[in-house]
């Protein structure tokens, strides 16, 4: 009998096969009945130019991962419930203007992506709320969700940032999505603080940046993040000067050390020939979890506080655009060799949905947990006291020095879904516990991987403290309390 593995090969597209004979040839064995026979799990038929599916796609009754991606779809035939196994579902860039009431209906689907649509509309009945775990809605036109995302009991990790929605069209049945761990708001139309985000019992990680509610505590924090070291209140231990781009060194011609959404990092050497990373940002450009004006305003502020368990920022600069009165803006930061810092994990798998992957074979000693754990705490103490929530504190934004490169140590990086708080307020305590979630789950990770090597006894006690933190809300530690009980990061 053909295997799985078969079937998923012969539904795959061929080396040199056309999109169009490719579209074809599937249609084809999608119409006649060949490919059901098979039992293919997978098929991806993104960017295939697929205006229209043929309602014999429900017959399909043994796909796990469909992807429909890329493709000019506005509509789904009403037999897609035939699709009875369907687990993971991607409608990225299509054009769909309102949400197919038949997905409602899908008996097994856990992870649906409608991300970049054309969105205005998600009925009550299109949410498959008994089995929904992992639902991405960012960058449509949605004022409002039904009430049946807040029967999600499953729901693990919702995606809304880039839409219009405002407090009345957040259910107020969201707060039952007990076992939500990360919500994705930033650029919306809030005016207020969701009240049942600030006390939820599981959330670990969430992003509000640009939005009515956070707006002037961003604009403050702004403000505070472009005053220099001298004439800044409060504990300011270290100045993040402005230079001038001539002095920075950057070879334009020379490709970026990477980009994304935010802008591009370039290696340079200043005038002392120190290397440096150089970021310059898209000012204009939206992040998927925030944006780049709050992303380097809460590097400046946690930079200044002295914590050297962050990717730090040593200097601001601003340069003048290629356009009449445009300027670039952006930020000088440490430079950490690759030989000696690697990332501690790689970001959560369709398995793991909230959860970092690690890669196999990867251990710690006591020293590297305990540094991991050390360093993510202080960085969290840095960004608390300046009021800024990182929204993002996960292995896979740590870099991570082992214990075969020098003293073990961690720095958390990308500030990308960082907002921002007035420091010591009620609504920034909150913050911090969501946080301080977020910190037990990664020093959890960290003990799991530790290989028995090593002095046993801060582990020990780093596990209570780990618990105390993933536990009951109200009862966990601020970052400073974490940071006297875990003790300074050493060797940064």
């Amino acid at each position: 009998a053909p295997t799985m593995t078969d079937a998923n090969a012969a539904a795959a597209r061929l080396p040199g096969e056309s999109t169009d004979a490719y579209r074809d040839r599937i249609f084809a064995a999608i119409t006649s009945g060949s490919l059901a026979a098979t039992g293919p799990t997978r098929l991806d038929l993104s960017g295939l130019g697929i205006s229209e599916l043929p309602d014999e796609i429900g017959t399909l009754s043994s796909l796990e991962f469909l992807n429909l991606g890329k493709n000019p779809l506005s509509t789904l035939p009403s037999t897609f419930a035939g699709l009875t196994s369907l687990k993971i579902l991607f409608f990225l860039g299509c054009e769909f203007t309102k949400v197919p009431e038949v997905l409602g209906e899908m008996k097994s689907l856990y992870m649906l992506s409608f991300k970049a649509n054309k969105v205005e509309e998600v009925p009550a009945a299109s949410i498959p709320y008994r089995t929904l775990g992992w639902l991405i809605l960012s960058d449509n036109n949605i004022q409002s969700l039904p009430d049946t995302v807040g029967k999600c009991e499953n729901m693990h990790k919702l995606l809304l940032a880039g839409n219009k929605l405002t407090n009345a069209g957040l259910p107020d049945n969201m707060a039952h999505m007990t076992k939500l761990e990360l919500i994705r708001l930033a650029d919306n139309n809030l005016a207020e603080v969701p009240a049942w985000i600030a006390s939820h019992p599981s959330l670990a990680w969430v992003a509000l940046a640009a939005n009515p509610a956070t707006e002037g505590w961003s604009e403050d924090a702004n403000a505070r993040a472009m005053l220099s070291g001298a004439s800044f209140e409060g504990a300011s231990k270290v100045d993040v000067p402005v230079v001038d781009w001539s002095e920075l060194g950057v070879d334009e011609d020379e490709p970026p050390l990477g980009s994304g959404a935010s802008g591009a990092v370039y290696a340079a050497t200043d005038r002392n020939r120190s290397r440096t990373a150089v970021k310059v940002y898209n000012l204009g450009g939206k992040t998927s979890d925030g944006r780049p004006r709050d992303e380097m305003a809460a590097s400046v502020l946690a930079s200044r506080t002295g914590c050297r368990s962050i990717v730090r920022t040593t200097a601001r600069f601003v340069k003048k655009g290629s356009v009449e009165d445009s300027r670039v803006e952006g930020l000088v930061m440490e430079y950490l060799d690759p030989g000696e810092w690697h990332s501690l994990g790689g970001p959560p798998s369709f398995d793991t949905v909230t959860r970092d992957v690690y890669p196999a074979g990867v251990s710690l000693d006591a020293a590297e947990v305990v540094a991991v754990a050390r360093g993510l705490a202080s960085a969290g103490a840095a960004l608390h006291g300046a009021g800024a929530i990182h929204g993002d504190m996960y292995a896979h934004n740590v870099l991570f020095r082992s214990s075969k490169r020098g003293v073990p140590a961690a720095k958390l990086g990308d500030f990308g879904a960082a907002f921002f708080y007035p420091p010591g307020s009620e609504i920034g305590r909150e913050f911090e516990r969501t946080e301080a979630r977020a910190w037990g789950i990664a020093a959890t990770e960290a003990l799991e991987l530790w290989d028995g090597t090593g002095d046993r006894g801060p582990l020990d006690a780093l596990k209570r403290l780990a618990l105390e933190c993933v536990g009951e809300r109200g009862k966990r530690p601020s970052f400073a309390e974490i940071v006297a009980r875990v003790g300074e990061p050493e060797g940064v």
